[in-house]
């Protein structure tokens, strides 16, 4: 389709090019100071930091509200080194996450170069920032993404030395194996045995993939010294407790209700690519027809079918599913959409691909203009109607564009359309939430306009927000739960102390309490999707 010798830039031109890359690295980074930590996982990994740097205790994570929440110590520690360098902050938060991304598709595109040609591999790395999910995730400060690096260069390196041999990568798969046990534990195993073990199968990758996976046992070494550690200072408490919630409950069902018929990625998947959706399904097709019709021998080939095999379809199996878990298998997916995309004898998409991809453009449209204030709060939302109907617009000069079998005007509006989407989603809209998702960033900053710095916040109640004791710590109080005793009035409270309290608590107290000083807010909570009321109670005052 394209003759040139930098086919991936001349697909674009070289001025476009430049700027989706400067958009979509944009997105990653824009606002990430100004939005509130999420709850739940967000919110609880800063605390785990803060609580890290506060008391020197870094092998297991601890913060009020958060148990269900700690896992092995590596993301925390990268949090609390960005708290160390530029303040305890959200920004600070979702570096580690922003961060890994880049570096991925920075991996992706070296790495992958030497296996599936630079083209292809610059390519891929640019699909996967004009994906929905993947940017997004990594504005929430959530494991995937910096696990989804360690997987990565683990796979990748594995790949060039099963054919070149070069010892370096044997090292690369050592500290990305150790790092992913250090990030979330087994997933990172899952993936490389998993791809090591159909590689296995192939005669001529036989004997070094054997090599790289008796070396890789030594990633465990970093794992093993922190559990010993861990076992000595609690007798194996939160060991058992890991094993249990982590491995034990999501192979044999789920958490939380999060779960899904096998198929929930794919879907997951044709989602997060909806951009590149009237591409991938075909892309899809072609991969697996080249698969039957060479009967798996190509390497390049083989190799992405591992890595769907160990990243994606084992995930498909499992009970337990959220969005995040076959994550590993993004870069997978990237390379054979870019690798489809720079083939020569590209098609024109089925009309029926086509059709599907405007059709799921005007669902999101039709959620923009009529979810604020139905499904979730927002202000100003004539910017959701002016966004989705621009969008819309770019969607249809995307559809229109293939339609007529102009592939060049519809792979770089295709990009474009999905960096606008991002950028305005992020940049734009996200902020309009703010002022009723931030409620407990606000009652933070109202008890420290009025109350002197260093007095004693208590909660009512187990709130199970974990942004709440944050943002009081952060504002310069210590807090904790109140005790049944406090609670019910059995003892006296000391005359300054702070109360956040919940509707049903304030209502109680105040037929105590005639007249006490109070603050309402109420707050969308995100992770619940409901709305709830707090109110910021000047016991004695």
């Amino acid at each position: 389709m394209i003759n040139s010798k930098d086919k991936d830039i001349a697909l674009f031109g070289k001025a476009l090019w430049i700027a989706l890359w400067a958009g979509a690295i944009l997105v990653l980074f824009i606002n990430n100071g100004l939005i509130r930590l999420w709850d739940q996982d967000e919110a609880a990994y800063a605390g785990f930091a803060h609580n890290m740097l506060k008391t020197g205790h870094w092998l297991v994570p601890d913060f009020m509200w958060s148990m269900p929440h700690r896992k092995t110590p590596l993301h925390f520690w990268l949090i609390a080194f960005f708290f160390r360098l530029f303040g305890e902050n959200e920004f600070s938060t979702r570096l580690p996450s922003v961060v890994s991304v880049l570096l991925t598709c920075l991996v992706l595109a070296r790495m992958g170069a030497r296996l599936f040609g630079k083209e292809i591999a610059r390519l891929a790395a640019l699909l996967m920032l004009t994906t929905l999910l993947l940017p997004s995730i990594a504005k929430i400060s959530v494991v995937d993404p910096v696990l989804m690096l360690a997987e990565t260069i683990a796979i990748l390196a594995l790949f060039n030395y099963a054919i070149s041999g070069k010892l370096l990568n044997l090292l690369w798969i050592v500290l990305s194996v150790g790092a992913g046990l250090l990030l979330k534990g087994p997933p990172v195993w899952i993936v490389f045995f998993g791809v090591a073990g159909l590689m296995f199968i192939k005669k001529e990758y036989r004997k070094r993939v054997f090599i790289a996976g008796l070396v890789s046992v030594l990633a465990a070494i970093p794992l093993l010294v922190w559990g010993i550690l861990v076992w000595q200072s609690d007798h194996g408490q939160f060991i058992r407790w890991f094993m249990d919630w982590y491995i034990f409950q999501r192979v044999t069902g789920s958490v939380w209700g999060q779960t899904g018929y096998p198929g929930y990625y794919f879907i997951v998947f044709c989602i997060s690519f909806l951009p590149w959706l009237p591409f991938l399904l075909p892309a899809f097709g072609s991969f697996f027809t080249n698969i039957i019709k060479n009967k798996g021998r190509g390497p390049v080939d083989y190799m992405l079918l591992c890595w769907f095999a160990a990243g994606w379809w084992i995930y498909e199996l499992l009970k337990s599913k959220l969005p995040s878990y076959a994550i590993a298998a993004y870069p997978a997916i990237a390379l054979m959409l870019g690798r489809y995309l720079l083939t020569e004898q590209l098609k024109k998409p089925a009309r029926v691909w086509v059709v599907l991809y405007f059709m799921l453009q005007l669902v999101v449209g039709g959620l923009l203009i009529y979810g604020p204030g139905r499904f979730f709060p927002a202000e100003n939302i004539w910017l959701f109607d002016v966004v989705a109907a621009l969008n819309t617009v770019i969607s249809l000069f995307v559809a229109l564009s293939l339609w007529k079998g102009n592939l060049v005007t519809g792979i770089r509006f295709s990009a474009i359309q999905a960096v606008f989407f991002l950028l305005c989603g992020w940049g734009l809209l996200a902020p309009q939430m703010e002022r009723s998702r931030s409620a407990t960033w606000q009652i933070a900053q109202y008890i420290r306009c009025y109350y002197p710095a260093g007095e004693e916040v208590l909660f009512s109640e187990d709130f199970q927000l974990p942004s709440m004791p944050f943002y009081t710590i952060e504002a310069g109080f210590n807090c904790r739960m109140m005790t049944d005793d406090e609670r019910n009035d059995h003892v006296s409270l000391p005359t300054h102390t702070v109360i956040i309290a919940s509707d049903r608590y304030h209502t109680d107290y105040l037929k105590r309490h005639p007249g006490a000083p109070a603050w309402h807010i109420r707050g969308w909570v995100s992770d619940r999707g409901i709305y709830d009321d707090y109110y910021v109670i000047g016991a004695g005052k």
